[in-house]
């Protein structure tokens, strides 16, 4: 299994205990946001404050939080989550780029069941079935070679010529 010994003794332990090797129970409180509501504050971050009725050129923690609050898209939320969500997703809102840009104005209600999907995947799979996710790779195409693969040579990667 390639774990160390003490995972072993653990899941061991468990089983006498529980009959079962589910996980334990995690730390904490329950979630405070759904996951619907931070996809729509991170989509709320990748369009432009004009779009919204503001004068501002770019957006910060606290403003997107002002109007996330008067978009209802939460009824209160601070300035550091959307700031913590926004690092976790690598999106910088003064770093503008078109493919950041929900083009789709039908965005939050085509995206809404998949995300309740994700969230209830571990319930589903206790019940026996399972949540498969496939992602279209946008950056990754289908190219016609210029010129067949050559192999490596000592010394010399594998040379691949695409179109």
């Amino acid at each position: 299994m390639d774990c160390c010994v003490n995972t072993v003794k653990r899941w061991r332990q468990r089983w006498q205990t529980t009959d079962a090797l589910q996980d334990a129970p995690r730390p904490g409180g329950t979630r405070t946001f759904t996951p619907l509501q931070r996809a729509q504050i991170t989509a709320l971050a990748c369009s432009a404050p004009r779009e919204y009725g503001k004068p501002w050129r770019r957006w910060s923690g606290e403003k997107l939080a002002q109007v996330a609050v008067e978009q209802q898209i939460v009824t209160r939320i601070s300035p550091g989550t959307i700031r913590t969500w926004l690092r976790q997703d690598k999106i910088k809102p003064w770093r503008y780029h078109s493919w950041q840009h929900a083009t789709d104005p039908q965005f939050v209600t085509k995206a809404a069941p998949v995300l309740d999907l994700y969230q209830q995947a571990q319930a589903l799979a206790e019940q026996g079935e399972a949540v498969v996710c496939s992602d279209e790779k946008t950056s990754i195409q289908a190219r016609q070679r210029v010129s067949p693969t050559k192999a490596a040579a000592p010394g010399l990667p594998v040379h691949v010529a695409d179109r």
